[in-house]
């Protein structure tokens, strides 16, 4: 745009910058003159009046001058998100108090806790805006928002936080958090996974190896096998078999389902199911034991159960020692014994202390009331432990006695059920009655009618 036939301004696309271009004599023109030129071409912002000064003094014609800068815009910047746990975890080893490492304990599993920030959102910046030489706003290009999307198990804060509502295991898939209640391992829990352990049910679909430890608060599925390994769950136990040579461990708050067990310890609240064969094993049953199936045997080690033993084969032909008791929860005889060896240690106690307070109340009556100081102390010790010592007694003696009741309870419904046979080699414990089988004996009942154990066949059920 030409204000005067000698004077040419300029901009450049964005309206960012001003220039202007000399055509012909412009010694006439002054500093005023080329102020009012760029103001009546609207050049209102920026305008750099050194500059004109030094142009005016040296105005090189067919050149562009610049004369007027303009602020640019800052773009805004995008949403950010942080995760507070690895997608991809690293490998941690645990090291012993000697700084060895153990990698039975290694990490690979991301294990978050309720109430736990698993990520959090930066929010986008919508920029600042700039301004032209003709003095017009230029918006910025906002950043672009990420939006948190709640999927099971967490919950949005602030809505710029992610927090997990129970324990277990995050997750980021699709655009949308979640914490999972189920972990599944491909493969083998060995040196590549590390012991588990997981506040939900756990699959697991190759072998737990020797060393190693599964712990979960749901149900554990393995679909290989345990070997000398610990599995607890507070949920079932499923497998396709033991084989614990001697050192493998499994506790189930509910049940435990197998296909067979070798040399192991298996403890379950409430039944164990093993379809094949249990052997040289240690069995504890909260309610019921089967082994069912073929061979469908139980032989060697020790079974407990508080109903129920039913196997078609118990003992062998080898007459191999198996002992099998029924009629007792295991946990609640296991209680029933403790607290009995309690009171029997007390009971003895007290009748030692009994002894020395009646020895020292005699010399206190020899000496008219008075005790020598060195006995006063243990005077008044002995009464007090006599004392809490009899109250100790009287409240495991009403513990021994509801236990009694409910082991009596129990016992009712007991049973041992052998659906083929029976061998000798085989004890049996019904409630507190033994018997030793000498001679095989085939489909056969056997449970405690009016204090003494019978035989039975299938037809009698």
């Amino acid at each position: 745009m030409k204000l005067n036939p000698n004077i040419e301004i300029k901009t450049d696309s964005n309206n960012l910058r001003a220039y202007v271009v000399f055509h012909g004599d412009v010694q006439n023109v002054t500093l005023d003159d080329l102020k009012r030129i760029l103001n009546n071409f609207g050049v209102k912002f920026g305008v750099l009046e050194d500059r004109l000064v030094e142009i005016l003094n040296n105005p090189v014609p067919e050149t562009p001058h610049l004369v007027a800068v303009g602020i640019p815009p800052e773009n805004g910047t995008d949403a950010v998100l942080k995760l507070y746990f690895s997608e991809s975890p690293k490998i941690v080893h645990s090291e012993d108090e000697e700084e060895k490492v153990d990698f039975h304990k290694i990490q690979t599993i991301n294990i978050v806790k309720e109430g736990q920030v698993i990520a959090e959102k930066i929010p986008a910046h919508p920029g600042k805006k700039g301004k032209d030489v003709f003095g017009r706003d230029i918006e910025p290009k906002p950043g672009k928002d990420v939006k948190l999307v709640a999927g099971e198990n967490v919950e949005i804060v602030d809505e710029t936080k992610v927090v997990a509502t129970t324990d277990g295991l995050p997750e980021y898939k699709d655009g949308k958090f979640s914490v999972k209640k189920f972990l599944k391992i491909k493969g083998d829990v060995d040196y590549s996974t590390g012991n588990i352990d997981f506040p939900g049910d756990v699959l697991i679909e190759g072998n737990v190896r020797d060393g190693f430890t599964v712990k979960a608060k749901g149900d554990v599925q393995i679909n290989g096998l345990i070997e000398a390994a610990t599995v607890v769950a507070n949920g079932n136990i499923n497998a396709m078999g033991v084989k614990g040579r001697g050192k493998a461990f499994i506790h189930s708050e509910k049940n435990v389902n197998l296909r067979f067990v070798e040399n192991a310890e298996i403890e379950a609240l409430e039944n164990i199911t093993i379809n094949g064969s249990a052997v040289n094993s240690i069995l504890k049953a909260g309610e019921t034991l089967k082994v069912t199936g073929k061979p469908g045997e139980l032989v060697g080690g020790k079974t407990i159960a508080s109903k129920v033993v039913d196997a078609r084969i118990i003992g062998s032909e080898m007459y191999v020692r198996t002992r099998i008791e029924v009629g007792a929860n295991p946990r609640l005889k296991e209680r029933y014994n403790l607290i009995n060896a309690q009171v029997t240690l007390d009971k003895e106690n007290l009748q030692k202390l009994m002894r020395i307070y009646e020895t020292l109340k005699k010399l206190k009556e020899v000496n008219k009331g008075k005790l020598p100081e060195d006995k006063v102390e243990l005077y008044k010790k002995t009464g007090k432990t006599i004392e809490i010592l009899k109250s100790s007694l009287r409240e495991n003696l009403m513990k021994l006695e509801k236990l009694r009741q409910e082991l009596a309870y129990t016992s009712r419904a007991a049973a041992v059920i052998a659906r083929e046979i029976i061998y000798p080699g085989v004890e049996l414990l019904i409630k507190d009655q033994k018997y030793y089988v000498e001679k095989p004996l085939k489909k056969v009942i056997i449970k405690l009618i009016d204090g003494e154990i019978k035989f039975r066949g299938f037809s009698e059920i």
